[in-house]
């Protein structure tokens, strides 16, 4: 019974070493990855492979053929990790040599030949496809291998082929997998040795590869202010394109033979002509290039637009608002006004507008500005903005409408013209504020505390009271001023003598006051009764003098000393 048991315990530990022995090999992982091996003009062993971490590896190096070792550690360089033979102290001609990289658990092994195999080699891209050729020293490799790697920091062979033949001295992989760039191409022995499938001595080149680019399609042409926008797709194969336009009638020229982009602007282009444009794809790899199909042509009309906005100014509208006004320009249908704060950088969108004028009533009055004008024209039923703005404006709204609220209401006030056998006047009136701010900005003075305005345009008498730069309205008027063949004169004059009445056969006028030699202010033409004979007030219908209302006239005469101001506008 006791020798079961030790038997027993006997077999248990075997068991359990050789568990643990099945354990420790299982731990071990031979990988085969994706490599490609050979042996460089350095005496370099050189393996490129994908498989393993981008991390360090361990190696160890054997000469079969004297059992010799080295070992270190090697770090990779992008894809590919090099052992040094003549560094290594172990390089011998016509020998076979064992190179296992480690990495944590996995480990590969590679198996170079050094028997001698080219004089030289040669690689060109040729049509659709990347031929080498070479030429032998020996027939120590009855086999050679040719492969079309991809750069990179990975291995990606893109093709591959062998030929067993040892007459064979070139050898053309196709380029139906290769896109347009530079690829590197390998030409290596191989042949088994010592039982092993061995890497023998190769070269390697970086050719550059071709395609024709794909055609450009999807060409599109955007008119703008003496430019067009072009744009189109991207062209397969194309490093970059070549940009053509022509006027209506003429020939192509080369606006830009390498642009980068899918779309580029063309600028300096005539107002109101029409162009045609087309793109071609090129393909240029280290120098050499290949050029696609030129794209299906299109055409757009550069529009004729509105130039530069000239002389904005500040005045008030209508409602007395702050307004922003400018000269129409020609081929102008509508304006755009931007604005920015003084501690802005770009502009802001503030409005657009039909007319040239834009009231400003929507800025902060305490806020400084700057604004600026660009005309807009409507052309194919598109608007299309001038190229260059007006001058800027800077102001403050409340600081300029302190500053300046005499002068832009002065602005607003027109005087009387003649044209065409008529005058050209208006029924409506000014108001109080308007022609306050009138006198008072002209700087009108008077030897006496009054002034007289007589409105032409408006057919208004206005008296103010006061003193230069403070007169207030007193009273104010309808009247009628000269026709067309007998105008009333214009100027600054005085009140000067005055006469009770001029007498005529069947009307007279009343209260007479004498401003310019005999034009005078006076009462409507009445009869002897007093009763009115010429009714007609606010339309220039008098011989030259300023008819009033009779209560008016009778006011100027008793009240308005001689020397008074009158201002004939």
């Amino acid at each position: 019974m006791k020798n079961w048991l030790n038997r027993c315990v006997l077999i248990l530990a075997v068991l359990i070493l050789a568990g643990a022995g099945i354990r420790t090999d299982a731990a071990k992982k031979k990988v085969q990855p994706k490599k490609i091996a050979y042996i460089n003009g350095e005496n370099q062993l050189v393996v490129k492979f994908n498989g393993f971490s981008q991390g360090g590896y361990t190696y160890v190096l054997t000469n079969l053929s004297t059992n010799k070792k080295t070992s270190g550690n090697l770090s990779m360089n992008g894809s590919e990790a090099r052992v040094d033979l003549g560094a290594s102290g172990l390089y011998q001609a016509n020998c076979v040599y064992r190179l296992k990289f480690k990495s944590g658990k996995k480990y590969m092994l590679t198996y170079f030949y050094t028997g001698s195999g080219f004089n030289g080699a040669n690689f060109q891209e040729n049509g659709s496809k990347v031929r080498t050729s070479w030429s032998l020293t020996g027939k120590n490799y009855p086999s050679y291998e040719a492969a079309v790697m991809a750069n990179g920091t990975s291995l990606r062979v893109l093709a591959k082929k062998k030929t067993t033949s040892n007459s064979a001295r070139s050898l053309a992989v196709s380029g139906k997998n290769l896109s347009t760039g530079t690829y590197d191409v390998l030409i290596h022995g191989t042949a088994k040795k010592k039982g092993f499938n061995c890497h023998g001595y190769g070269v390697v080149s970086a050719v550059s590869y071709l395609q024709k680019p794909s055609r450009v399609s999807g060409v599109t042409a955007t008119p703008n202010t003496h430019q067009v926008k072009l744009s189109w797709n991207r062209a397969k194969g194309a490093s970059y394109y070549a940009v053509y336009y022509k006027k209506a009638g003429g020939k192509y020229q080369l606006y830009h033979g390498a642009y980068p982009q899918t779309s580029v602007l063309i600028n300096g282009l005539e107002a109101g002509t029409t162009y045609s444009f087309k793109i071609r794809a090129i393909a240029d790899v280290g120098g050499v290039k290949k050029n696609g199909s030129y794209s299906i042509a299109v055409r757009a009309t550069v529009p004729k637009v509105a130039g530069k906005v000239k002389s904005p100014t500040m005045t008030l509208s209508s409602s007395y608002k702050l307004t922003l006004t400018w000269k129409k320009k020609k081929l102008a249908t509508s304006y755009v006004v931007y604005y920015k704060k003084a501690n802005e950088a770009n502009y802001r969108k503030f409005a657009a507008v039909k007319k040239p004028r834009c009231i400003l009533s929507r800025l902060d009055q305490n806020t400084n500005y700057s604004l600026i004008v660009y005309a807009r024209t409507k052309f194919g039923g598109r608007n299309y903005v001038s190229n260059e703005p007006s001058d800027p404006i800077n102001v403050t709204p409340s600081v300029y409408m302190k500053q300046n609220y005499n002068q832009l209401i002065a602005s607003r006030v027109r005087t009387v013209s003649y044209r065409n056998g008529r005058v050209i006047y208006t029924t409506k009136k000014y108001p109080r504020q308007l022609k306050e701010a009138f006198v008072n900005y002209k700087g009108y003075s008077s030897k006496t505390k009054y002034l007289i305005w007589i409105s032409h345009y408006t057919q208004q008498t206005t008296i103010f009271t006061g003193y230069k730069g403070h007169w207030k309205q007193s009273r104010s008027f309808t009247c009628a001023t000269g026709s067309y063949s007998t105008r009333s004169p214009r100027g600054v004059s005085h009140i000067s003598r005055k006469e009770k009445g001029w007498y005529y056969i069947n009307t007279k006028c009343m209260y007479v006051s004498h401003y310019w030699g005999r034009n005078s202010f006076h009462s409507r033409p009445l009869y002897h009764d007093g009763s009115v004979a010429s009714p007609t007030l606010g339309h220039p219908v008098s011989h030259g003098c300023v008819r009033c209302p009779t209560e008016q006239a009778r006011y100027i005469y008793k009240s308005i000393p001689s020397g008074t101001t009158v201002v004939s506008y």
